[in-house]
């Protein structure tokens, strides 16, 4: 039986976090970039990143993103052409306050995609608005859809938000870009980042708990250099640090990761899940109705010291569960140790 790819347990995709500088200062960023925020990877860092993970071949996509990848330019072109030489796909994620004008938006993407870059993931909402102009939003799309670039609209949505899935399309229709070809999609915002300090958000119905779909998945090189072991939308909770550049190949600590009890645990049951049994026994439990989604549930369990302390001694005496979870996934097909990911690897050379 074949088993869906989106549901195995293996690293299929890595974010690389280029930069935390942006030109917009989003009140929802699970990054809190802003003008003034000053992390950067180097080219020599991404380089060497990218060629780290050409090893592991289960990883199919790398994706640039930030703060703003495109205020790195030369950086930027150098990561998507050494990916693509090593059989990458390649996406970049962009606010578009570049695409000033609409020759010099086509000229970069231009550029890029003789490069290599196959998809682009545009970010635009109330918050995004607020910063970049609708001008530019629509030069960048453009640009993206006459070189044939595979395009995605994310939009962060709300209760009272004004921008939305119909909003985009009508303006997209307004200026005569076919919208059949291009995937415009409605994510909820999770309480994370700058949006952890913003007392009007709500729980929206749409959100995601249970088992995360990303954690062991979807690894990530930030900003800082550390490597994460999920997609990165809490990058600075000491827990979810798995190695750093300057210290240790990305290969061997994702190859660790693998060991963590903890991370199974969420990968098998979710963030939520979790903190209900860590709680059990606290004056405040926490349900999963209270969190808006894994990354909100994930964010507390990480920065609540002494929930993070139960949560790592649960999973310890839990060993004996989360390895018959573990071995019914394998079971299943849905579960890849690094062995199998490597072997994966010699099968494909």
């Amino acid at each position: 039986m074949d088993v869906p790819e989106c549901t195995i347990v293996r690293p299929t995709y890595l974010a690389i976090h280029l930069t935390y500088t942006c030109p917009a200062t989003c009140d929802h960023c699970c990054f809190s970039s802003s003008p003034s925020r000053k992390e950067k990877l180097s080219k020599e860092q991404v380089l060497a990143a990218i060629e780290s993970v050409a090893s592991i071949k289960s990883i199919k996509v790398v994706g640039f993103t930030g703060g703003e990848p495109f205020l790195m330019p030369s950086v930027l072109e150098a990561a998507i052409k050494k990916a693509t030489s090593l059989g990458f796909i390649t996406r970049v994620v962009t606010s578009c306050a570049w695409a000033k004008e609409k020759s010099k938006s086509y000229s970069i993407l231009k550029s890029l995609k003789e490069n290599g870059l196959k998809e682009i993931s545009i970010s635009y909402d109330d918050s995004h608005s607020s910063f970049i102009k609708e001008e530019h939003l629509i030069n960048c799309i453009e640009a993206a859809v006459t070189l044939n670039l595979r395009v995605a609209i994310n939009i962060c949505v709300e209760p009272a938000c004004i921008i939305d899935k119909m909003y985009i399309a009508n303006l997209l229709n307004q200026n005569d870009i076919d919208t059949s070809k291009l995937i415009i999609a409605e994510t909820i915002i999770n309480n994370t980042g700058r949006a952890e300090y913003s007392n009007e958000r709500t729980l929206d119905k749409r959100k995601q708990l249970g088992s995360c779909g990303h954690i062991l998945r979807g690894p990530t090189i930030t900003a800082t250099g550390k490597y994460l072991p999920c997609c990165g939308t809490i990058p600075f909770r000491e827990g979810l640090s798995i190695g750093k550049i300057e210290t240790g190949s990305f290969t061997d600590a994702l190859k660790n990761s693998y060991s963590n009890l903890l991370y199974k645990w969420i990968a098998f049951e979710g963030p939520a899940a979790i903190l209900e049994q860590v709680t059990r026994d606290e004056p405040l439990k926490l349900s999963s109705s209270a969190f808006d989604g894994n990354c909100n549930a994930c964010d507390v369990l990480f920065k609540t010291e002494h929930l993070y302390k139960k949560a790592l001694r649960l999973a310890q005496s839990k060993q004996r569960s989360i390895e018959l979870q573990e071995f019914l996934y394998k079971s299943l097909g849905t579960f890849e140790t690094p062995e199998q990911w490597l072997e994966f690897i010699a099968d494909d050379s």
